[in-house]
């Protein structure tokens, strides 16, 4: 991912943004969308990393929750992490070409007809690549954020068999008959499985991530430059 160090003449806004020029202003305008993007990029490096990283068996019956519940939480972050990471992508755009949109109107619609059309390849259609790519997950964190929904089959299915055997523990009841349905040798081993399908998704998912982004910073960051000289000889002519 570049480094918002290349960009020319940083300085801290600290109190003192009304001092600095235009084009200075633009300067952290812009990186700290830059900024944004990368942490965004390191969470979802870290949702692997705790996904990979499973409490130990006693920790998690101690506070009462799951390996299903645990690697659910963590996606749940991840879906609303990669959310995130499309509604940055538009605040770039309109903070690059100072086209004013306030950030809770900043949607697609209204960047193509503000956004000159020359631009619309190397930003309108690099999101829309982006969304398209992260459709899926745009959907269950669509869900889980205003319906508190969960949509996954493998987990349901495997939830209903361990919460089974997690409340006949519980109780003191008899186990005889779920291990008919699934062993819990195999209930643990399929929960692995799982999970392990899960860690490959997001890395997928990451290197994706990490390819638009990439892209879209190496476009505003040429932007920029343009911008930049066009002030610096306006300055010096």
């Amino acid at each position: 991912m570049a480094a918002v160090k290349d960009l020319p003449e940083m300085q801290g806004e600290g109190n003192k943004r009304h001092l600095l020029t235009s084009i200075h202003k633009l300067n952290i305008d812009i990186n700290s969308k830059f900024v944004a993007l990368d942490g965004v990029m390191k969470d979802l490096e870290k949702v692997a990393v705790f996904l990979r990283l499973i409490p130990d068996k006693r920790f998690i019956d101690e506070n009462n929750i799951s390996e299903l519940d645990y690697v659910k939480y963590h996606l749940e972050v991840f879906f609303h992490k990669v959310a995130t990471g499309s509604d940055l992508l538009k605040l770039l755009v309109n903070v690059l070409f100072e086209l004013n949109i306030e950030n809770r109107n900043c949607n697609l619609n209204i960047l193509k007809k503000k956004l000159p059309e020359e631009h619309h390849q190397n930003f309108i259609q690099l999101i829309e690549a982006y969304d398209k790519t992260f459709e899926t997950i745009k959907f269950l964190r669509n869900k889980n954020s205003h319906e508190a929904k969960f949509y996954d089959d493998e987990f349901e299915r495997l939830a209903m068999i361990d919460n089974l055997y997690r409340n006949s523990k519980k109780f003191d009841m008899e186990t005889e008959s779920l291990n008919l349905i699934m062993p819990v040798g195999y209930l643990e081993f399929k929960i692995k499985e799982w999970r392990k399908g899960k860690v490959e998704w997001i890395t997928e998912a990451i290197n994706a991530y990490e390819k638009y982004i990439d892209k879209i910073i190496e476009n505003s960051v040429y932007i920029y430059f343009t911008k930049y000289k066009s002030w610096v000889e306006e300055k010096t002519g």
